[in-house]
């Protein structure tokens, strides 16, 4: 048995989910296979909205402070020759690496471990977070 459609976003990751997919159906040869899969946003997935919500959270929070320091001429990205350079990239790579990595350690254990999952049948391992949680 096999989906007649499905639906994907325009992802890097499903561009190959789409060609199996429409290759499968070709082989089954009751529909046209450019018609077997829908694009459109992936407004439920909750991979996306983690991502979503990590780039929200943390990219930006740790990209603008880096980038001012580029715009005040601080820290030259174009000088990979120049010692000056090396000596600041790996000190922001010591200093920031940790502190970007609690911060993501934070995110995860406080904001994705703790959401919800919807129950799922015929599972053999637990799933779904009970309401008294």
């Amino acid at each position: 048995m096999i989906a007649s459609r499905i639906r994907l976003n325009k992802g890097t990751e499903t561009g190959v989910m789409a060609t199996m997919h429409a290759f499968v159906r070709q082989q089954h040869g009751d529909m046209d296979p450019l018609e077997t899969v829908i694009y459109g946003p992936s407004t439920s997935n909750q991979i996306e909205r983690w991502w979503r919500e990590l780039h929200e959270r943390l990219e930006k929070f740790f990209k603008f402070p880096l980038k001012e320091l580029q715009d005040q001429g601080q820290y030259d990205t174009n000088s990979e020759t120049d010692r000056t350079f090396l000596f600041d990239r790996l000190l922001l790579a010591y200093v920031m690496i940790p502190i970007m990595q609690r911060e993501v350690n934070t995110f995860v254990d406080v904001v994705w471990n703790c959401h919800r999952i919807r129950e799922q049948r015929d599972t053999f391992l637990p799933d779904g977070v009970p309401n008294h949680i």
